[in-house]
């Protein structure tokens, strides 16, 4: 199994969606919304994870079906991991804002 053409197409895969994730930044930006900074935030993590891994090209780029199945699966698992990133922070601001106790312990340490 080509394990290295796996990491550098999935890697790929995330630095394109981390490049997708600027764009409805920037259109929060334009509407003053303050959730903009989640998705540059996830954006940031998307595309250090491209660099780490999706720059240099494998030397065997041949991928045949049972790399693929799991190149599939393996990007639906990330984007879901993706997109579940912005939700739990913005649920995790949320619930500091209604515990103002708990915010000033967060801010402390």
């Amino acid at each position: 199994m080509n394990v290295k053409m796996i990491r550098y197409i999935i890697s790929k895969m995330m630095g394109a969606e981390g490049l997708l994730m600027l764009l409805p930044m920037m259109v929060g930006i334009i509407y003053g919304e303050h959730t903009s900074v989640y998705f540059l935030i996830t954006a940031a993590i998307l595309t250090a994870i491209y660099l780490l891994f999706g720059r240099k090209c494998p030397e065997n780029m041949t991928i045949y079906a049972k790399e693929g199945l799991i190149i599939v699966a393996t990007a639906w698992i990330f984007w879901s991991l993706a997109g579940a990133v912005k939700v739990f922070q913005a649920m995790w601001m949320l619930f500091l804002k209604q515990y103002p106790d708990l915010r000033r312990q967060v801010l402390r340490s």
